[in-house]
């Protein structure tokens, strides 16, 4: 396995816990002789004179320790999406499905890793683009899942589905969730859809609350492109990443 000489920090900056143990992270690697970068915002909390955009840091870090819960890890695995760095996730939130080791491990876990005692489990994300009017306004990337919901207004909204070119259905739901495995224990899970291990490489789609006793959660392979064409003339729909 590699050894690192060049690990990269991405923090929970909105709480004090996972600020100062990253200093004190940043700290215990720099005397190990590993240099150490964050991104610009989480570099100034925590008083990194270093920090680098985004695509810089991606090209600079060799591996990516994460302090925070599920939301930081997923925001890492964002900034990170496409370029194959390592990331371990350490647990300073409350429920941690993500997050690979507990506080009290985490220097332990360090020294294993600068040893090149550790293995790598592939993960795989989801790409995903909105078109609105004729045009494409959004491109973002996923670890969990993507998630087309009706807003507050009460009413079911209309989503047609396709792989590819092929009609699937057409589902009058609450909305629609496209998962990959990772995110099958989340909120595809609490709407019905299957647990999936997380290193197979599939997509589940699930329906949220669809008005029908047939439409059930659907696996598909995960090279097929899915389509959902929006229908929801009086009422507001949103896409959530995770």
């Amino acid at each position: 396995m590699t050894k690192f000489s060049n690990i990269g920090l991405i923090i929970n900056y909105f709480k004090r816990q996972p600020v100062q143990l990253g200093k004190e992270i940043a700290q215990w690697l720099t005397q190990n002789n590993i240099q150490v970068f964050a991104p610009k915002e989480d570099a100034w909390f925590l008083e990194l004179a270093n920090g680098l955009e985004n695509e810089e840091f991606c090209a600079k870090a060799e591996a990516v320790i994460v302090l925070g819960g599920d939301g930081t890890f997923l925001r890492a695995a964002r900034t990170l999406a496409g370029s194959e760095i390592p990331i371990l996730g350490v647990n300073l939130g409350f429920l941690g499905f993500l997050t690979e080791i507990e506080v009290g491990e985490i220097y332990s876990y360090l020294e294993k890793m600068l040893e090149g005692d550790y293995y790598l489990e592939d993960r795989m994300m989801l790409c995903g683009r909105v078109r609105r009017n004729g045009g494409w306004v959004g491109k973002f990337h996923a670890l969990n899942d993507f998630v087309i919901n009706k807003g507050s207004f009460a009413r079911l909204i209309t989503l047609e589905t396709f792989l590819g070119d092929e009609f699937v259905a057409s589902y009058s739901a609450d909305g629609i969730i496209i998962s990959t495995p990772t995110g099958s224990t989340a909120y595809s899970l609490s709407a019905g859809g299957p647990i999936v291990h997380p290193t197979l490489d599939v997509c589940i789609i699930t329906p949220i609350c669809p008005h029908s006793l047939y439409n059930r959660p659907i696996i598909i392979p995960p090279e097929k492109i899915v389509k959902v064409h929006v229908r929801a003339v009086q009422a507001e729909s949103m896409l959530t990443v995770d």
